[in-house]
Parts: C-alpha cells; structure tokens; sequence
C-alpha cells in the first residue's frame, strides 16, 4: 500500500463513533466518580475497573472511529474481521468488567432489564444464541449484505455485542443476581463457546475461491487477493479466539479446586 493509498485512506474517520467514545467515557466517570453517592449501596470504584472501561471504549473508538473501519468496509475480509472481533473479544469483556457491582445492581432493580439479563445470560441460551449470529452472519448472503447496506450493518453491530454481552457475563460476573460459573462449568462452558465460533472460521479458512463478492472487485491493496485476504481474515478470527478465551479459561483453570478430582 503506497503513500497515495495512505492518503486516500487515513481521512477516514467515523466522528460520530469518535464522539460517542467520548460521551460515553465522560459520562461513565461522572457516574461512577461526583454521581455515586446517588446511587444505593454504592462503593469507590477501584482504578482498575475504571481503567477497564475506558480501555473498552478505547477499543471501540479503534474499531469504529478509526480507518480500520473504512478499510475493513471497503478494500478487505481480514480487517474487517479484526474489527469483528475487537468488538466481541476485548471491547465487550472490558466494558463487563468496568462496570460496578453496584450499578449493574442498580440497573437490575428494572424489572424488564432483570428479566432480559437472566433470559440472555442463561448459559445455553448466552451461547446459541451468539453462535447463530456471529457464525450466520458470515455466510456470504448476509455478509455481503452489512457492506452494501449501512443499516443493515448496524444491526450486525448491535446483534454482535448484545451477544457477546450475554456470554462473558457468565464469564466474569461479579453480582449475586446473574452468578459467574463455578470454575468447572465455566470451562466447559468456554469450550463450547469456542467450538461454536469454529465452523465460520474452518470453513473461510479452507475456501478456494473467493467467498464475499464485494471484496473481489475491490482495489487490492497490500498486494494480497481475495482469497488469501480470507484466510487471513480466518486466522485473525482464531487468534482472538485462542487469547481471549484461552486466558478466560487459564485463570478458570487456576481457581479450580484440583482436590475435588479426589474427593
């Protein structure tokens, strides 16, 4: 990619993306710093857990806001898949664990918010119901749908988070209400989570002719074609995977008890 794609590319930034980052993060500090007291049963937010949120909106600002999104929309698979799985990968978990024990607790209170968080994070209910988003939206019709349709795209967006949303709760929960699995359960329950997102990922990766058509008529840039962009975008999608539910089940496996295996 020479000089002059460089120039055509970095003006593309998503400002409204880039301005709700920073409301968002504004917002959250005032919350959970000059507002607290406002709320119930509320406690100091460690640096830490507000680290995590602002880390969270960070990586989203770099998904949506930054170029990434424009070359990923416009020129190639495997940028757009590392702005897949920025979202469901690092942005999400980091925003779960940003949040306080007490305003999600507060949240809670909601009688219709409770009841969606308890239906959506169910854990067979939190992994299928991913699954069939992240992998469906893969096959090639809809696909090549979210790049020729803005809002169709945005709805890919949503789905894709309130997905991952239901998922690492189970994961990293830290309030009473919606309890974070035991460490036994919870590895079997990231292996699942894992076999799921495999079939999409095989299938891109083993695919000897171009999958999604509006990359194949797009400038090639990066002297990479079709469908070795496609593979890289696969492997892009393993990696994440592996390092993020890799390091989500380490830290199971350290929690867990090796003395049941003899009890």
């Amino acid at each position: 990619m020479g000089s002059a794609a460089w120039q055509q590319v970095w003006p593309h930034w998503t400002w409204f993306a880039l301005v709700t980052a920073v409301l968002l993060t504004a917002g959250y500090l005032v919350v959970v710093g000059p507002l607290r007291r406002r709320f119930p049963r509320s406690a100091p937010v460690s640096l830490g857990v507000r680290a995590a949120f602002v880390a969270g909106m960070a990586v989203y600002a770099l998904a949506f806001a930054s170029p990434i999104d424009y070359v990923g929309d416009t020129y190639l698979f495997s940028v757009h898949m590392i702005q897949h799985m920025l979202e469901v990968s690092v942005m999400t978990p980091l925003l779960i664990i940003g949040i306080p024990d007490w305003l999600m607790q507060w949240a809670l209170s909601w009688r219709p918010w409770e009841r969606v968080m308890m239906a959506g994070t169910h854990p067979v209910a939190a992994l299928v119901g991913f699954d069939a988003v992240f992998d469906g939206f893969h096959f090639p019709l809809l696909y090549d749908l979210t790049l020729t349709n803005d809002t169709f795209h945005v709805v890919e967006h949503v789905l894709f988070f309130i997905g991952a949303w239901f998922v690492w709760w189970r994961i990293l929960s830290r309030i009473p209400q919606i309890p974070r699995l035991t460490p036994g359960w919870r590895l079997l329950y990231l292996f699942f989570a894992f076999d799921g997102m495999m079939p999409p990922a095989i299938l891109i990766f083993m695919w000897n002719r171009p999958l999604y058509w509006p990359y194949v008529h797009a400038a090639r840039i990066f002297g990479i074609g079709p469908v070795a962009d496609q593979r890289l975008g696969a492997l892009i999608m393993l990696m994440f995977m592996v390092v993020s539910y890799g390091a989500a089940a380490v830290k199971a496996f350290i929690e867990y008890d090796m003395a049941g295996w003899y009890e």
